[in-house]
């Protein structure tokens, strides 16, 4: 499973259950429906938008590498020769 989303996409959490959902930047200030629990919300702007998105990936990066995030890193950097 990649930790990269395609380039436009971003994460954003459902305010009421707190489901990440993946959606376009372009769909900042939009209003949004969870699928998980049906609420509906309004994305937030384009920059806390980015911001969350990269959040999310390093708490993702930080529970599938532990601490050792720089060994993770230089793994990947491995992997790519």
């Amino acid at each position: 499973m990649s930790l990269l989303y395609k380039k436009a996409d971003a994460a954003t959490a459902c305010p009421c259950c707190g489901e990440v959902l993946r959606v376009p930047l372009t769909a900042a200030n939009r209003r949004a429906k969870c699928c998980r629990c049906g609420e509906r919300f309004t994305i937030p702007a384009k920059q806390e938008l980015i911001d969350q998105t990269v959040a999310y990936l390093m708490s993702r990066r930080e529970r599938e590498w532990g601490d050792d995030t720089a060994a993770g890193i230089e793994a990947l950097r491995d992997s790519g020769d």
